[in-house]
Parts: C-alpha cells; sequence; structure tokens
C-alpha cells in the first residue's frame, strides 16, 4: 500500500441476487490530497462524504459496512469504524428518474474515471474507481440509467469532503483530476460472497 499520501480505505456489503442472497463485501481505495485528518470525527466525516457517491448510484440493498484511515506514511490504519447494515444505504439520487430504471446484477458496474496526466510515454493517464449494484436505462441497454448533472453526484469527489475538504488524488504523485461516469456499463466478476442466515 502506497504511503506517500493519506488514504481511507471503504468497504460496501451488497446480496447477490442468486446464491441465496449472499453478502459480497466490495471496496474503494483513496488516496488523498489536502491536510492531514487528525482526529475521529473528521476521518469518519470524510468516510462519508467520499461514500455518498457510490451510495447515489446503488440502490438500498447496499450498505457502507466499514472505513478505515490511513496516515500519510503510514502502513497501519489508525482510525475506522463500522456500521449497521441500516445506517448509510444505497439511495439512488444520482439518477433523473429512479423510478424508470432496470436493476442489474451486482457483477455489472459503473466506471468512474478522472485524469491524472500522462505517463512519460505521453499516454493519458487515469485514476478508476469501480461502483456496484447500479441502474441501468432501460431504453438503452447496457449504459446506465440517465443520471443528475455530474456537478451534483460528483461534487463530493470533484469540490472535497469532510471538514478538510480533501480530494481523491494519484497514489504516485498527487495529481487531482476532475472526476466523470462513463455512459457505458461494465463488469467486473466476484466471487461468490457469505450466505445470508434466515
Amino acid at each position: 500500500m502506497s504511503t506517500t499520501y493519506q488514504r481511507i480505505a471503504l468497504t460496501f456489503s451488497t446480496p447477490f441476487a442468486k446464491h441465496g442472497g449472499a453478502q459480497q463485501e466490495w471496496d474503494l481505495l483513496f488516496s488523498l490530497s489536502g491536510t492531514q485528518i487528525l482526529n475521529q470525527a473528521d476521518a469518519e466525516a470524510t468516510a462519508l462524504d467520499l461514500a455518498s457517491v457510490p451510495l447515489s448510484l446503488a440502490t438500498p440493498n447496499t450498505y457502507l459496512l466499514s472505513w478505515l484511515y490511513y496516515p500519510q506514511g503510514s502502513t497501519s490504519n489508525t482510525l475506522g469504524g463500522t456500521f449497521n447494515p441500516s445506517d448509510h444505504v444505497g439511495t439512488k439520487t444520482a439518477y433523473s428518474s429512479p423510478g424508470n430504471t432496470d436493476a442489474t446484477q451486482l457483477e455489472v458496474i459503473a466506471l468512474l474515471k478522472a485524469p491524472v496526466g500522462h505517463s512519460v510515454k505521453g499516454r493519458a493517464k487515469y485514476l478508476y474507481k469501480h461502483c456496484h449494484d447500479v441502474l441501468m436505462s432501460i431504453n438503452n441497454t447496457g449504459q446506465i440509467a440517465p443520471l443528475n448533472p455530474m456537478s451534483t453526484v460528483l461534487a463530493k469527489w470533484n469540490t472535497g469532503s469532510g471538514p478538510n475538504n480533501v480530494r481523491p488524488c494519484s497514489p504516485s504523485d498527487g495529481t487531482i483530476g476532475n472526476w466523470s461516469i462513463a455512459n457505458a456499463l461494465y463488469t467486473r466478476q466476484m466471487r461468490r460472497g457469505v450466505k445470508k442466515k434466515a
């Protein structure tokens, strides 16, 4: 794990539609720019702001399970927290008409990306995040459902999260890019989760 920048790791939980409703965990990891986070309250507020984007794309089947904070220069987390399944659930608020959409399988993802400069060979470099439990357009199979303005959906990643207004950055050089969401949906295979207890 890179230690050049402070980091937050988010873990979400979503049930498979099949396999007896087995719960599957999936993670998003962020290297963060800006002022170091020093206490539990600020770290949790930042984690919740970062989680607001994937939760706005997810259905209420998904919830934020936990978060961990790693300070700059450390490979061990110093702060963290866990939540109950009903504390921070998917809201579908990213979509302009959430009732007029189709659900997707858990392996279907929305691809979020931010440009962070160019490689030594001149190729564009991007940060990528994959969000699960998203909604598909009923008119355009294979595309994400129509979204509210990107400036609204991605505000916490593009303008700052938490009390220190930190932003996701490149783990190699700290470059910050403006995030967008691809129209096309992709797949990312997941392992079968733990079967839900009756």
